[in-house]
């Protein structure tokens, strides 16, 4: 698939994720971290959980945009670097 975008949204899950991700959302995630783009994430990064550790596919974003995410999660994110 051709990228003609300057960055991708990330915006597949809200805040109330949890699991692994399946197809075809586990297929989308792999897409957007191999595309090569930034990455802006919208509340949540695809494949985090609100409040336990991030499943092997997750989305590491450059930006993260919070609408409406818990404050904890965007601390965890910010202190480990995950």
């Amino acid at each position: 698939m051709d990228n003609p975008c300057d960055l991708v949204i990330d915006a597949l899950f809200g805040f109330g994720f949890s699991g692994e991700p399946k197809s075809p959302y586990k297929e989308l995630i792999s897409w957007m971290k191999s595309c090569g783009k930034p990455i802006v994430s919208v509340d949540v990064p695809s494949g985090w959980p609100v409040d336990g550790a991030p499943s092997a596919d997750h989305i590491k974003p450059e930006m993260l945009v919070s609408l409406s995410a818990p404050v904890h999660l965007l601390v965890k994110i910010a202190l480990t670097g995950i």
